[in-house]
């Protein structure tokens, strides 16, 4: 049975069911440690708000779903598929390329945001459109995008101000400045495009 999130890509990517296989893959295998493979991925175009968290067991490298880890199928080198959604996946130590027979999408490898001055992105965030807020906090120098109504979510540096959480749904943040100082910042992600929330008690 198909789980909830990994779902999602049949509708993002217009997956259609098919064991029909572009003639190019080869080309694009290569030799790999599989220990390279293990960490956390995310599309880099923006229209594609869903992520990939692969870890490796044993030998064997597994993707995360809503209740735990799946295995994923091994074809060869750096080539793996998520055999019920007829998605394949070429990871690496550094990057990765999710190909589908119509779609051609690179993948970047982050890694949980450690800034120098957690400080200034520490707080209570509102929006008063929405009736809702969310708080940034700290954790072990690890930001961290916390609701009461769902768990604490790492976020995962895109760039220079925009950020990325990675499961169960993922959602993305873009902080606002003025100055040297942040106010607020911007949320995507589901049904919620560019939502303002702002940051209370500015210093």
């Amino acid at each position: 049975m198909k789980n909830a999130a990994l779902s999602i890509a049949d509708v993002v990517l217009n997956i259609k069911n098919s064991d029909e296989e572009v003639d190019d893959y080869e080309e694009l295998v290569e030799k790999i440690d599989i220990e390279d493979v293990e960490g956390d991925y995310f599309p880099s175009k923006d229209e594609f708000f869903m992520s990939f968290t692969i870890k490796v067991v044993d030998g064997k490298a597994f993707i995360k779903n809503d209740y735990g880890y799946e295995p994923l199928v091994h074809v060869a080198g750096n080539h793996f598929k998520i055999e019920h959604l007829n998605l394949n996946l070429f990871l690496n130590r550094e990057s990765g390329l999710l190909r589908t027979k119509d779609k051609h999408v690179p993948l970047a490898k982050i890694q949980p945001f450690k800034p120098i001055n957690c400080e200034k992105f520490i707080g209570q965030y509102e929006s008063k459109e929405i009736d809702t807020s969310y708080d940034i906090i700290n954790r072990d120098g690890v930001l961290y995008l916390s609701h009461s109504r769902h768990d604490e979510q790492v976020l995962y540096q895109l760039n220079k101000n925009k950020f990325v959480t990675n499961a169960p749904f993922t959602f993305v943040v873009e902080f606002i400045y003025e100055g040297d100082h942040v106010t607020g910042f911007s949320f995507s992600g589901g049904r919620v495009k560019n939502l303002k929330l702002t940051k209370a008690n500015v210093n």
